[in-house]
């Protein structure tokens, strides 16, 4: 057999997503070359994007041991032991890849990853940023360091990197979703009403996506929109307790007071100690003027119950 050819072929079909062909003939090229460290590289790659890093492991350690230069396979090595939640060694063999290719971005950015996960915030910023002066245009580096500076409270500073993000990858679900919490918590409703939105979409199932929206649109006043996000949330999950208490609050927000108490109640009986529940509850009942009705959600919990949001 032609081993380039059936390699380039299968490069072809792997970068087209087509994972399935793409093995067969990196497969058959270890058939005539067993040690061809690159088709064992990409077999190992093609195995973990399909789902089964503990496939994938054997396969990259041996490209390592038979290519002692390619940075590409050391990051690749990183990437499957990330997938195993072994972040010591995929930190080990990420800095190993930059080691050998001083501006090798996606592996700077595997660094960044992996010291964010472990909360090593300022090491994993500066790693990020070192990726992003290699190549401003890697959107997965965006997409991280804005997640390490949300978590340093940095709020302006994720909101332009989660855009920078999403120019670079229009349909990228999770930065269209932290874009719209990064603004949220920065205080811009109306802003992030269109991500939170876009995100909906892209994430049909995301109970996060549809929560955080339901919550921009009661901040908006969209009463009904809000009840409509929460709905959809709970027929995901109708048993959250706190997706009935946000439910309870669209409700009562939109003055529909004896579901919005269904509601409460909904989210008592999931879980009796939910005093934020009893206690908005109780609050209703007493706007209502039922004195008795409010004295039975002031019962229903301890008062040293911890609220739950």
């Amino acid at each position: 057999m032609d081993v380039a050819q059936s390699l380039s072929q299968a490069i072809e079909h792997h970068r087209a997503g087509r994972l399935g062909e793409a093995a067969a003939l990196y497969r058959a090229v270890l058939a005539a070359q067993p040690n061809h460290a690159e088709a064992l590289h990409m077999l190992g790659a093609a195995t973990l994007q399909a789902g089964d890093a503990h496939a994938a492991l054997p396969l990259v350690r041996r490209a390592v041991g038979i290519d002692q230069r390619d940075p590409r396979i050391r990051m690749t090595l990183g990437n499957v032991m990330l997938r195993l939640d072994d972040k010591d060694e995929a930190l080990h063999w990420y800095r190993f890849a930059t080691a050998l290719a001083l501006d090798f971005a996606p592996a700077h950015n595997g660094v960044g990853q992996v010291l964010r996960d472990m909360g090593r915030l300022d090491e994993a910023r500066a790693a990020l940023e070192l990726a992003l002066r290699c190549d401003p245009r890697l959107a997965e580096a965006h997409f991280n360091l804005a997640t390490v500076l949300e978590a340093q409270g940095d709020y302006a500073g994720a909101v332009r990197h989660y855009r920078v993000a999403l120019e670079l990858v229009p349909d990228l679900p999770a930065a269209a979703l932290n874009l719209g919490i990064a603004l949220v918590r920065a205080g811009d409703a109306e802003a992030a009403l269109a991500p939170l939105e876009r995100a909906c979409a892209l994430l049909p199932g995301s109970i996060e996506a549809l929560s955080a929206l339901g919550g921009v649109y009661m901040q908006l006043g969209r009463h009904a929109d809000a009840v409509a996000c929460h709905r959809a949330a709970l027929k995901l999950a109708p048993r959250a307790p706190h997706l009935h208490f946000n439910l309870a609050s669209a409700l009562a927000a939109q003055g529909l007071v004896e579901a919005a108490l269904v509601a409460y109640r909904d989210a008592l009986a999931l879980d009796p100690g939910f005093a934020a529940a009893a206690d908005a509850a109780r609050e209703l009942c007493e706007r209502l003027g039922r004195p008795e009705e409010a004295e039975r959600f002031r019962r229903a919990v301890s008062p040293r119950a911890p609220a739950r949001g």
